[in-house]
């Protein structure tokens, strides 16, 4: 069941004080973010921002052509970041991946991939979507909500 935890207006040089204030309680081993919106909208900046914020972690590049990042962004955590956008008529397996003990996950363009609601589980899980006005594009806009914190399916 999804439930919506807030939505945010805000301009990118504002996105630390969003993340302090929004998703300090989020950063969390075996959390799901699933990122959606249209190109540009910063589902990778938000990545980079939320590692470089939380984790002091700046290495971090857009999957579109590799399909999944790891990153060491601490001595004992890892975090993974796909990308659906360029492979969404290739079957990934992110069961492995899910199954990684002490990560986070970050995926992009969700929708194009069938995740199956077992993949899932004992993860929390939440749905970003990013949006911006085109009339002002400084603007972004986050609506973030909680979807499940699966047991089952």
């Amino acid at each position: 069941m999804k439930k919506e935890l807030f939505t945010i207006t805000y301009q990118k040089k504002e996105i630390e004080a969003i993340l302090q204030k929004w998703f300090s309680d989020k950063a969390k081993v075996g959390n799901v973010f699933l990122l959606s919106g249209p190109l540009g909208a910063g589902k990778t900046f938000f990545v980079k921002s939320f590692l470089r914020f939380f984790y002091k972690f700046d290495d971090v590049c857009s999957p579109t052509f590799t399909k999944v990042n790891e990153y060491q962004i601490a001595k004992t955590l890892k975090a993974y970041h796909s990308d659906f956008y360029a492979f969404k008529d290739e079957n990934i397996d992110l069961e492995e991946i899910l199954m990684q003990k002490d990560a986070m996950f970050f995926i992009e363009w969700p929708s194009l991939h069938n995740l199956h609601p077992s993949v899932l589980v004992e993860h929390q899980v939440y749905e970003i979507d990013l949006s911006y006005d085109f009339d002002n594009p400084l603007e972004f806009e986050a609506r973030v909500m909680t979807c499940r914190k699966v047991s089952g399916y």
